[in-house]
């Protein structure tokens, strides 16, 4: 019995053990500066690495972009990003990872794996917190927030909405408003990294969400609009009853791709 409760006790103590972990960080492009915990700081430059932890923060500016490395899980941050790490370690027995971070600003791509039983990454990003290990996510500040997931299910939350998100589906989240899923799942998609969208135009992430449409023949009024921070081709389109192919095809001279939309940029408004 003494045997039992001795194992008992110490299977207690392993599964409720906290070890802090650390990271390691790639420049891959520009400038990126890592503000310590401790109120240091230094500059990440291509091809340098450095070792992050708890309390640390990403500031990627306007030109840089960064990969985190953490076992076999990267993510890669994108410029004009402000990430945030909250928490970094390895807990309980079964092993598993804990990862809390804080995405104020930008775009973070996640491709976690070998996270262990009940592991996740928890991201507060702008409104909404997202649990899951595969997805894209865009924070534009004053604006809303946009996730797409793929590979394993993703929970989102904001307030007292709370959904799922399958592999090939996505949604904007704005300040106070509903989150409505998009997309239907894609069952038999594989569950490997989708191309970032900062690295190239009109790659696979792009194709999933704005899929190749026959050219139509579009009538045009000579109605114009600027572009916002936070639009996208769908959501501008979605506003005046229209959609978004007809839009760009309204607009190929001027946006090459969908993803390529700017802010500031004037589109033509086809008729509907």
């Amino acid at each position: 019995m003494l045997a039992v409760l001795a194992m008992l006790t110490l299977w207690a103590h392993l599964s409720s053990r906290h070890e802090p972990v650390s990271a390691t960080v790639t420049g891959l492009t520009g400038e990126t500066r890592v503000l310590r915990a401790d109120a240091g700081s230094e500059l990440l430059y291509p091809g340098d690495r450095v070792v992050i932890q708890r309390g640390d923060t990403l500031d990627t500016g306007s030109t840089g972009e960064v990969e985190i490395a953490l076992g076999e899980s990267t993510a890669f941050v994108a410029s004009n990003s402000l990430l945030r790490v909250l928490e970094l370690q390895r807990a309980g027995l079964p092993t598993r990872l804990v990862l809390e971070m804080s995405l104020e600003r930008g775009e973070m791509d996640a491709e976690l794996q070998g996270l262990g039983r009940g592991g996740a990454l928890l991201l507060n990003a702008g409104t909404v917190t997202i649990r899951g290990a595969q997805f894209r996510c865009v924070v534009t500040e004053g604006v809303g927030t946009t996730v797409q997931a793929y590979g394993q299910t993703l929970l989102v939350q904001q307030e007292q909405y709370r959904v799922r998100l399958r592999s090939g589906q996505w949604l904007e989240a704005r300040p106070g408003e509903p989150l409505a899923v998009e997309g239907e799942p894609a069952e038999g998609q594989d569950k490997t990294r989708v191309p970032r969208v900062t690295r190239g135009p009109a790659d696979d992430l792009e194709q999933t969400l704005f899929p190749a449409a026959a050219p139509t023949e579009t009538p045009l009024l000579p109605d114009t609009y600027l572009v916002q921070p936070g639009d996208t081709l769908y959501s501008i389109a979605a506003a005046r009853g229209l959609a978004w192919e007809t839009l760009w095809e309204a607009n190929r001279d001027l946006v090459s791709s969908p993803e390529l939309l700017r802010p500031g940029q004037e589109i033509r408004i086809p008729r509907p």
